[in-house]
């Protein structure tokens, strides 16, 4: 009931001309793989024709690991901003949804992520 209320509020905003972030992985990882995306970001943006812009970011799990409860007040993080993604470009939603799973997997290979330390 709750994700059907955000979505809803997100095609809001995007209708609206008004960005939305969303972590298509729908939750934190306990390691630093890269875990499967869920359809709701790649959904709305072929519903409202709006882009995807692709973050990749570690290094984070470092002040909050999974399942913590104390929040570091340190961390290495790495963020890259990746190309827009045109929903236009694909034909589905999992088309859309692997392209950019794929695209934010390179940015994140091993040899260009910090590892996650506790600090």
């Amino acid at each position: 009931e709750s994700t059907v209320k955000m979505m809803e509020t997100c095609r809001h905003h995007l209708n609206s001309d008004i960005s939305v972030l969303i972590f298509p992985e729908g939750t934190r990882s306990e390691s630093a793989a890269l875990r499967p995306f869920k359809d709701g970001a790649f959904r709305l943006a072929m519903d409202t024709g709006r882009p995807v812009v692709p973050v990749a970011l570690t290094g984070t799990g470092a002040t909050l690991p999974k399942r913590g409860l104390i929040v570091r007040d340190r961390m290495d993080a790495y963020v890259q901003v990746l190309e827009p993604v045109d929903p236009l470009d694909f034909d589905s939603v999992e088309s859309m949804r692997e392209a950019v799973r794929a695209a934010i997997g390179a940015a994140i290979a091993p040899t260009h992520r910090p590892l996650d330390k506790a600090v």
